[in-house]
């Protein structure tokens, strides 16, 4: 960053919270982000930069996601809620992704759908198993010609 409009004494190295300060603004979330420099003590003036933030796309090389236990049939919707790691970084549920499924009321391979939201991207899958309801069972054999 160049600065224009700073003037004061010259050193041959500037020292941060000496020299100057730093006003990031808008430096949360993917898109454009500001960086104001202010000069303070013997420099005065600021000047202004913009950057880009980049969001991360969540792929499987770069997310881990918990394994899920298998789950009971219970008649409803089973919906898991497996941790999320980017780079080793556990991601928070609604600020960094959100959860949605399929197949996930009947016994059989359910699947957990992660989507990322504001600064991830992408989408990974993780699949979960719902187990039958143990229990009695009972078993009805028809026959055509029973007597």
């Amino acid at each position: 960053m160049r600065l224009n409009g700073l003037k004061g004494k010259l050193r041959t190295e500037s020292r941060r919270y000496e020299d100057y300060v730093l006003i990031p603004s808008d430096n949360i979330y993917a898109g454009t982000a500001t960086m104001t420099i202010r000069g303070i003590g013997n420099f005065t003036g600021t000047d202004t930069t913009t950057f880009t933030i980049l969001s991360t796309e969540l792929t499987d090389s770069n997310v881990t996601v918990s394994d899920i236990e298998d789950v009971t049939y219970n008649k409803s919707a089973q919906e898991p809620e497996p941790d999320v790691y980017l780079d080793g970084v556990l991601l928070t549920k609604d600020v960094d992704y959100t959860l949605s499924y399929e197949n996930n009321t009947n016994t059989g391979t359910a699947t957990v759908i992660i989507t990322g939201i504001d600064n991830c991207t992408g989408e990974i899958r993780k699949n979960f198993t719902i187990k039958p309801k143990s229990g009695n069972m009972f078993i009805i054999i028809l026959l055509d010609d029973w007597q």
